[in-house]
């Protein structure tokens, strides 16, 4: 509320305004004129009815001007005049329902008849809420999108080094992609599905109102994991994160927002007492859930002993002479070492440490505000040599002068990662560890050095090699934006602002003369360096204006977005040390690579708003965006939207309704925005310039030229409602179908060109589906609080229509076929087990004339043929958190689920072989294998050798990702006031934080939140922490 409110002349104002009306300004209005009941004295005495009469004011004393007040469950009402007072005829024992636009409900039960003094609170459910749209913030109640918002206050104290671990399981429709745990590690997100087959499928990244890069920054291919940019950002840097998803949030972004937009906003500096906040904590990590559990050794040993005995059956020996055969065979898979079986897991695989702290500064007058931190955050990896590491600061300035207003916001970062390698290298600790170091094989040998007769991982031994051989990442990263506006006129104002987002990464990769990887190349050196630099321009005109019951707001905007990067790598081999490791100590250089690349977009921008009565709501959105990945002839395209909303609440015909409907909203959306290439060069024809002959330079076409290629169109309609109940539940629902079109994909050319595809706008593709947030105030009371909130997604991809083929395989385990989703699994469908024999079984599905598959039952998988069986994507996935205050002690908790999506198994042929490889670690889903005629089991009779286990490219592989875990849980203590006062301080507390603490899945053998194809890479951590905060 303004501090300056000057109620005579905010009287005199209204007063001169309701006299143009013809309307008088003495006494009370009623709700609806003619509607309140007459006191019936035949029923009640005139000592029960009465007039009650009464003052409303804001939490400063202000009288509130219309204020709603009404008797529950009648139409008998009014509404306050200019000095926020009322008058109603009432009876002893009713209930008043006061409301009004931004505040809490109040009910006040009449005992008597004396003057009420009521005073309204803010309510930050209804009009607290800011949608940020980087064109301008909106309150949601006059909001015409569909947007999540997410403030960091409840997630401030999580022990988490990146922003997108905080959104997890927070907001409908956004599913988060990260197949690796390992700290600083790259995470995809996707809003509402997936849009696209071969282009983008990122949303925009919008940090305080300037597109940012995003993605994964490093070059080095054995980086599985990769290195992500959002992680140079930290998390306690960030005030709010807002996510646009439909047509007329994100068209405003035009071809960057085809995918979405989140919006990352930084905290800034408040007008008042300049504050200090101090924050600490430190934590410990493990493993989230089980990662394919394995047998001992003796029981690793029993389990071969048994294939071997049941393939020397099977060639004919009897049972005697097939258990001696056995026993003779049995040492050279799974022997007994004189040290003792190996514990593996222990040598490579640790309780990893984390330490987290902030320093940060706020204060400010009117006119000018200020903000800035510094942090450190240290994240060791589960995997021994290999971790994460951050040095930031932010600083945020914000002057007004007069008609001048001037904003300055910069981020600092250094981020260090030492990566390990992922998915199926051999130095990859997790794939060592489950795929290859079995119990039996000695980590050291008898005299004490380490055991390097491992010819299954090319003779490493990784304890020894991760100790000798360093990889290591450096980014470096500089933000900084400056905005300058100018107030022309009460309502209009120019502003332009200008944005450099400059990083530099080096990644150093080097094998040790002394290692495996090494020992051939006599040591190997590799160095990868990039340079990033993006520059944003933007220069806006926005007018606004209130007249009478009418309100616009205009924009017009002109942007231009340039992007550069330049790329230099070496490799040198023949060091004379490994102690100093540089390439310049390397006698034989072997490689060097150079090239630069980048794009450029223009757009111009028109954006307009219009409200009636603050109930009806109109916006409209217009985007001419040009971009350099197209021929000119196609380079420009159109992009809009247009929304609507209305606010059915505030109409009369809902007073009766008032009791407990506080707010209600309609919204309606429906727009196009666009996709570019992911090839910047794709509509080019390029030639190769690396080849040579005879020693000299040549040149190779290597990219056939397409001057019609042009943009993806996403075409969406969204419909929602939000809902206002009992003055304490907000429910949000929101249903929408996005269209795909001219999708960019291969199309076969006549081969006399010279290629066999060319990139083309072709097919098409559906995403549709519904969203739910409900958040509501349980108890609200002096001493306890309890607040919750749910959200529920549900999306539906569909492919509509390809190229030249109706379906084509895809990563050898998924087929995108029409009428299908993106993620849908292709392969053999398992029948289970003979329980007579013990033989694996499959459905032949050979497709007959009738268009119908045959179901016979088959043991050779090859008779088999491959069909689509399961969609990896969720049916329903959400969040639901709680959050508890008792009086100085708080706690919140979030629930994350998920129903209905699949993972395939990409490691079964080394842990559930079936007998094929006997030199591997066995899982412990082998404990249910057939072993006798009449066991009903889906795991085969194990057999040494085996050539078609139940694993070969099955539906045995295709698992449940099904699952409900604690995300997330913070205790925390604040001091008592009292004793902060004290010592001068503002406030102190302490806290115990997790994340991923405990999980129920449908499928144990591996994290549920691992989605797709799982092999061999860190799943996701859980981390416990303790912290200390403090603020004076």
């Amino acid at each position: 509320m303004n501090k300056s409110y000057n109620p005579f002349f905010h009287r005199n104002r209204i007063a001169a305004l309701y006299t143009l009306l013809g309307i008088s300004v003495i006494g009370t209005s009623p709700v609806l004129a003619g509607n309140s009941p007459a006191p019936n004295n035949a029923v009640q005495s005139s000592q029960k009815n009465g007039t009650v009469t009464g003052t409303v004011t804001d939490t400063d004393g202000n009288p509130l001007i219309g204020v709603t007040v009404i008797v529950k469950g009648t139409t008998n009402g009014v509404t306050t005049d200019i000095d926020g007072k009322f008058q109603l005829h009432v009876t002893s024992g009713d209930e008043l329902i006061i409301s009004y636009i931004g505040m809490k409900t109040i009910r006040q039960k009449i005992n008597g008849f004396a003057p009420l003094k009521i005073v309204m609170n803010e309510d930050a459910h209804v009009m607290d809420e800011v949608v940020v749209t980087g064109y301008g913030n909106v309150k949601k109640s006059s909001y015409t999108g569909a947007a999540s918002i997410m403030s960091t206050e409840k997630q401030k104290d999580l022990p988490v080094i990146s922003m997108t671990q905080m959104m997890e399981a927070n907001m409908p429709g956004v599913s988060l992609l990260n197949g690796n745990g390992t700290p600083g590690s790259n995470t995809s997100i996707r809003i509402r599905g997936y849009g696209s087959i071969s282009a983008s499928n990122e949303p925009l990244y919008v940090l305080d109102g300037v597109p940012v890069q995003s993605g994964n920054m490093s070059n080095n291919e054995m980086n599985s994991a990769g290195l992500g940019i959002l992680n140079s950002l930290n998390p306690s840097d960030i005030e709010s994160i807002t996510v646009l998803k439909d047509a007329a949030s994100a068209s405003l972004y035009g071809a960057r927002g085809a995918n979405g937009v989140i919006l990352i906003t930084t905290k800034k500096g408040k007008q008042g007492k300049t504050t200090y906040n101090l924050k600490a904590s430190f934590g410990i990590s493990d493993m989230a859930y089980t990662f394919r559990p394995t047998m001992g050794g003796d029981e690793r040993r029993a389990l071969i002993l048994e294939g071997l005995t049941n393939a020397n059956l099977d060639a004919g020996e009897t049972l005697e002479l097939a258990q001696q055969h056995a026993a003779a065979e049995i040492d050279a898979y799974a022997a007994k070492p004189a040290n003792g079986y190996a514990d593996w897991e222990d040598a490579l695989f640790r309780k990893a440490q984390q330490q987290n702290y902030d320093f940060s500064i706020m204060g400010g007058t009117e006119s000018t505000r200020f903000a800035g931190s510094v942090s450190y955050t240290k994240q060791e990896n589960v995997a021994y040599n290999s971790g994460f590491e951050r040095y930031s600061g932010h600083l945020s300035f914000n002057n007004k002068y007069k008609k001048f207003d001037v904003a300055m916001n910069a981020l600092f970062s250094i981020t260090k990662e030492k990566p390990l390698p992922g998915d199926f290298w051999y130095s990859n600790p997790m794939y060592a560890l489950k795929a290859v170091l079995n119990p039996s094989i000695p980590i050291y040998n008898e005299d004490g050095t380490y055991n390097t007769d491992i010819p299954s991982l090319s003779n490493m031994n990784l304890v020894y090699e991760n100790e000798i051989n360093q990889h290591k990442s450096q980014l470096a990263r500089t933000f900084a934006s400056a905005e300058v506006g100018y107030t022309i006129i009460d309502g209009l104002r120019l502003s332009t602002l200008l944005n450099v987002d400059y990083t530099y990464n080096k990644e150093f990769r080097f094998f040790s003369p002394l290692s495996s990887d090494g020992l051939a190349p006599n040591g190997q050196g590799d160095i990868y360096n990039t340079d990033n630099l993006t520059y944003n321009s933007n220069t806006r005109l926005n007018y606004t204006k209130v007249f009478g019951d009418h309100s616009i707001d205009i924009l017009g905007a002109y942007e231009i977005q340039r992007w550069d990067s330049e790329y230099m790598a070496a490799e040198a081999k023949n060091y004379a040390t490994d102690k100093k490791n540089v390439l310049n100590n390397a006698s034989t250089p072997t490689y060097i690579g150079h090239y630069r690349k980048g794009d450029s977009m223009l757009s111009y921008v028109l954006r307009a708003n219009y409200d009636y009565m603050k109930r009806y709501y109109l916006s409209a959105s217009f985007r001419r965006d040009g971009s350099s990945r197209l021929a000119p002839s196609n380079r420009w395209d159109n992009f809009w939207a247009v929304s609507a909303s209305w606010r059915f609440s505030q109409e009369k015909f809902m007073q009766p309704l008032a009791s407990w409907l506080t707010d209600g909203k309609l919204r309606a959306s429906y727009g196009v925005n666009g996709n570019i290439p992911n090839n910047l060069y794709a509509y080019y024809g390029q030639y190769d310039l690396t080849y040579s002959y005879n020693d000299q330079p040549g040149m190779v076409e290597s990219n056939l030229a397409n001057n019609e290629l042009s943009w993806e169109k996403n075409y969406a309609l969204n419909i929602g409602f939000d809902l206002f109940l009992l003055d304490r539940i907000n429910v949000s629902f929101d249903w929408y179908v996005r269209n795909t079109k001219d999708l960019l994909l291969s199309r076969n050319v006549n081969p006399v060109t010279g290629f066999n595809s060319i990139t083309d706008n072709i097919g098409k593709m559906r995403n549709k589906g519904v969203e739910v947030e409900i958040s509501s105030t349980n108890i609200d009371r002096k001493d306890f609080t309890w607040t919750s909130s749910l959200n529920l997604s549900h999306n539906k991809n569909r492919v509509i229509k390809l190229a030249d083929v109706s379906e084509y395989y895809s990563n050898s385990y998924y087929i995108v076929k029409e009428g299908y989703s993106l993620g849908t699994i292709a392969l053999r469908e398992y029948a289970g087990v003979d329980p007579e024999n013990g033989l694996p079984m499959y459905y032949s599905n050979v497709l007959q004339e009738d268009g119908t598959r045959s179901r016979e039952l088959v043991y050779d998988p090859n008779q088999a043929v491959s069909v689509p069986l399961a969609d990896i994507y969720p049916k329903i996935s959400g969040g639901f958190m709680n959050t508890f205050r008792y009086k100085f002690i708080d706690l919140s908790f979030n629930l994350s689920f998920t129903m209905g999506g699949h993972s395939y198994d990409a490691g079964m042929w080394a842990l559930q072989d079936d007998g094929y490889s006997s030199i591997t670690p066995k899982s412990t889903e082998l404990r249910r294998r057939w072993q006798k005629p009449g066991d009903i089991t889906d795991v085969p009779r194990y057999v040494a050798g085996q050539e078609y286990g139940g694993w070969w490219h099955s539906s045995r592989g295709i698992h449940s990702t099904d699952h409900l875990r604690l995300k997330s849980l913070t205790l925390g203590v604040n001091a008592p006031k009292a004793w902060t006062n004290a010592i001068g301080m503002a406030n102190a507390r302490i806290y115990f934080s997790g994340t991923n603490l405990l999980t129920w899945a449908k499928y144990d053998q591996y994290d549920p939140e691992l989605q797709g194809t799982v092999d061999f890479n860190i799943p996701p951590l859980k981390t416990f922490a303790f912290g200390l905060e403090i603020s004076f």
